[in-house]
């Protein structure tokens, strides 16, 4: 089991995910944790940055079918943690 989980909400993103993710595992290299990213239906071509990410940094990506906001998203990603 995981000793805590991020989640991160994105919309948009494909410009900054990759220095995110980059910094996130730089800071985080230490620890036991689980990365929970949560596409909110981005317009741009984020999830397909995530999906070419995801095995390099481990990450457990939900993609929503429509863009339903940050809050909503986040308590997915939520749910979804260990």
């Amino acid at each position: 089991m995981k000793k805590f989980s991020i989640v991160i909400p994105v919309y948009n993103e494909s410009c900054c995910i990759s220095n995110l993710l980059d910094e996130i595992n730089k800071t985080l290299r230490l620890y036991d944790f689980e990365t929970i990213i949560v596409n909110d239906f981005s317009s741009d071509n984020t999830l397909e940055i995530l999906d070419k990410l995801k095995d390099k940094y481990k990450l457990d990506i939900l993609n929503n079918t429509k863009n339903i906001g940050q809050s909503y998203s986040i308590i997915e990603g939520i749910k979804k943690s260990n």
